[in-house]
């Protein structure tokens, strides 16, 4: 009874690569821990989710567009049926998917789709090599299917109203502040406020080193008026240098646009980077604030 859980889709050959980078970006924030992600397709997006694995690690969560008009999204044929709203949600380990997408990268084409092998769910990919005669190439990762409720368990961090909301400076200079910070402390304080004032540093008793951005645009998100110049909005917050670091790793996927958000209201305290590739792709990381 019912509809069945189906999943398949053709890459597009010119996203094969950002797809990986995203992946790779992710695996990166967990080398040598806990190492899953998860994956949530609907027939719009896919998004994938690197949990934290330590209490000071950072939260990431991509969001791809599948199918777009004028061919921007992942795939270039795209089918997802399932019984809970066409919604799929997988776990896999980061490091295999990550092998299985380099080797499409090789491919002329890879269709990915869901299927079962002696009762083990897999995540298959099909590459159509590009040597003569064409061959194709079977790669299956494990993957562990969940259950409506369990997708509906994994949920987004709310990031709403935040105190500082700056456009950032480029994350490929911040990643190289941060790895000089890091061999100094491993606290980093960030100080922002909305008068386009950025600071990025270590305060100690010992040390004293900081980095200073100002003129920095503050984004308006979508429906709002432009937000006033106020260096009276302001917010700092420590948080840690290994997970810092871990974060601006994600240069590589060179971002068109980055944001910072600085939340700063009674429970909530988070430090928020946005990372946007394209028109609709986006990576956010959720950085816990730490003790000084």
């Amino acid at each position: 009874g019912g509809v069945r859980m189906r999943l398949r889709g053709t890459l597009q050959k010119s996203e094969q690569r950002r797809l990986s980078e995203v992946v790779k970006a992710l695996d990166r924030m967990h080398k040598g821990n806990n190492n899953t992600c998860i994956l949530l397709l609907s027939p719009e997006n896919i998004n994938i989710v690197a949990a934290p694995g330590g209490i000071n690690d950072a939260q990431a969560w991509a969001t791809l567009r599948t199918l777009c008009p004028h061919g921007t999204g992942i795939f270039s044929q795209y089918r997802i049926e399932s019984q809970y709203d066409n919604r799929i949600g997988l776990e896999v380990e980061a490091s295999l998917l990550v092998l299985a997408l380099k080797s499409a990268e090789a491919g002329e084409q890879t269709t990915i789709k869901l299927r079962n092998r002696d009762g083990h769910a897999l995540l298959s990919f099909e590459i159509i090599t590009q040597s003569t005669p064409m061959m194709t190439v079977i790669q299956d990762v494990p993957i562990r299917v969940l259950s409506a409720h369990q997708i509906d368990s994994v949920q987004e961090p709310v990031a709403d109203s935040p105190t500082v909301r700056l456009m950032s400076p480029p994350i490929k200079s911040l990643s190289t502040v941060v790895e000089r910070l890091k061999s100094l402390h491993d606290r980093i304080l960030l100080r922002g406020n909305m008068n386009g004032e950025l600071e990025i540093g270590v305060t100690t008793d010992m040390v004293f080193m900081t980095n200073y951005w100002k003129d920095l645009p503050s984004p308006t998100i979508d429906g709002e008026d432009p937000q006033p110049r106020d260096s009276s909005k302001r917010a700092e917050a420590h948080v840690d240098a290994a997970t810092l670091s871990k974060v601006f790793t994600a240069h590589a996927l060179k971002p068109s646009q980055a944001i910072c958000c600085m939340m700063d209201h009674g429970t909530q305290r988070l430090v928020v980077w946005l990372l946007f590739m394209g028109a609709s792709d986006c990576v956010t990381y959720y950085l816990p604030v730490v003790d000084a």
